[in-house]
C-alpha cells in the first residue's frame, strides 16, 4: 500500500511503502524539502508505452505514434484522436486503452457492434422464413444474418449493415436471378425473339439454360 508506517517519516522509511501504479514503471523517488510540517514530493513514474495489436481487432481502425505499429503511451494515442471505433461499431464511451507493461502491446475496449432492427417491409428479394433469430430485436449484423435469405428467383448472400446504433438494417446482397433461352424449345414454345429479344439472351450451344 501507497502510506507510510508511522508518519512523518523519513523517505527512507516510507520508499518501500510506495510503488508506480497500475500503467505505470519506474523507480519512485521521494523528496522530503520541509521537516515534520511538509509532504513528500514524489517523482520517479512513468506513463507505459505500446503498440497497437497487429492486426486491429474487429471494431477498430486508426494508429497510434509517429507512424503504424510505432510505440505510445495511452493517454497521449486517446488525445490525438486517430484511433476510433470502425464503421458498424459504437463506442460508449469511446476507444479505451490499457497498457499493462512498459514496451508491450495496448489491450482496447470500448467498441461494441451496432445493432438494429430489420425493416417492416422487406423487399421483394428477402425473406425470414419464419426465423425467430432476428425476432425481438434489436440484433448485431450477425446475429440476424442467419435468419435471413433471398426469396426464390433470387441470389445472395444477403448482406445486413447496421450503420446507426438502435437503427434499422440496410438490406442488400441479393439479386435477381438471370437465365437464357435454350437453343432448342420444347414443342409448343415460342421460339426467341431474333437476337436473343431484350434481356433473355439465348444459351449458347452447350451452356446450361433456364
Amino acid at each position: 500500500p501507497n502510506t507510510c508506517p508511522v508518519p512523518p517519516a523519513t523517505a527512507a522509511e516510507c520508499g518501500p511503502h510506495v510503488a508506480c501504479g497500475p500503467g505505470y514503471h519506474g523507480n519512485v523517488s521521494l523528496t522530503c524539502a520541509v521537516d515534520l510540517s511538509g509532504t513528500f514530493r514524489l517523482a520517479g513514474c512513468q506513463e507505459n508505452s505500446c503498440v497497437l495489436p497487429s492486426p486491429l481487432p474487429a471494431g477498430y481502425t486508426g494508429r497510434c505514434g509517429p507512424g503504424a505499429g510505432g510505440l505510445s503511451m495511452g493517454s497521449l494515442c486517446l488525445r490525438q484522436r486517430t484511433l476510433s471505433c470502425a464503421a458498424g461499431y459504437h463506442g460508449e464511451p469511446a476507444v479505451s486503452l490499457s497498457c499493462g507493461s512498459d514496451g508491450g502491446v495496448f489491450n482496447l475496449s470500448g467498441c461494441t457492434a451496432n445493432t438494429c432492427w430489420l425493416p417492416s417491409d422487406l423487399g421483394v428479394a428477402y425473406t425470414t422464413n419464419g426465423s425467430s433469430s432476428c425476432s425481438g430485436g434489436p440484433h448485431t449484423a450477425a446475429e440476424c444474418a442467419v435468419g435471413v435469405s433471398c426469396q426464390p428467383g433470387y441470389h445472395g448472400p444477403p448482406v445486413l449493415t447496421c450503420s446507426s446504433h438502435n437503427g434499422i438494417f440496410k438490406l442488400g446482397g441479393c439479386t435477381v436471378n438471370l437465365c437464357g433461352v435454350p437453343p432448342s424449345l420444347p414443342e409448343g414454345h415460342y421460339p426467341p425473339v431474333p437476337g436473343g429479344g431484350a434481356g433473355c439472351p439465348q444459351t449458347a450451344p452447350g451452356a446450361p439454360g433456364g
